[in-house]
C-alpha cells in the first residue's frame, strides 16, 4: 500500500482550467509512489480516481511514472500506464526517455514493449 504522503495540493489558476497538482515534498506523487512500490492493484486504483496525474513529472528529476517504472523493469506496470495513456516522449532531467532508462538498465523487454507503443502512435 502506498503510505501516507503527507501530500501538497497546489491548485493552479483554476479558473484557467488548469488540473489540480498533487505531490509530495519529494515530488512524487501518489501514483509515482505505487509504482516505485511495485503495487499494480494501487496503480489501477489510482488511475481510476486520478487519471489526470499520469503524467505528471517530478520536479526535481524531470521523472514520470512510466520512467519510474522503465527504469525498474517491471512490465505490468508500464503496459498498464501505457494503456492509460502514459507520455512515451518524457525525458528525465539527464535527457532519457522511459525506453533509453529501460535499456540502459538492462530491462529490454521493457524496453521493447515501450518501442512497440511508439512506433503504434506513429503509424
Amino acid at each position: 500500500m502506498v503510505r501516507n504522503l503527507n501530500l501538497i495540493d497546489n491548485k493552479e489558476n483554476k479558473e484557467q482550467g488548469e488540473q489540480s497538482q498533487m505531490f509530495d515534498r519529494d515530488g512524487l506523487t501518489p501514483l509515482m509512489h505505487a509504482v516505485y512500490n511495485k503495487d499494480k492493484t494501487e496503480v489501477e486504483k489510482i488511475l481510476r480516481e486520478r487519471p489526470d496525474i499520469i503524467n505528471f513529472v517530478n520536479s526535481n528529476t524531470g521523472t514520470s511514472a512510466l520512467w519510474m517504472a522503465s527504469a525498474q523493469g517491471h512490465i505490468e506496470t508500464i503496459k498498464i500506464l501505457l494503456a492509460a495513456g502514459a507520455d512515451l516522449t518524457n525525458k528525465n532531467k539527464e535527457g532519457l526517455t522511459p525506453a533509453d532508462v529501460a535499456g540502459k538498465m538492462g530491462h529490454k523487454s521493457a524496453a521493447e514493449i515501450i518501442l512497440s507503443y511508439v512506433s503504434k502512435t506513429i503509424e
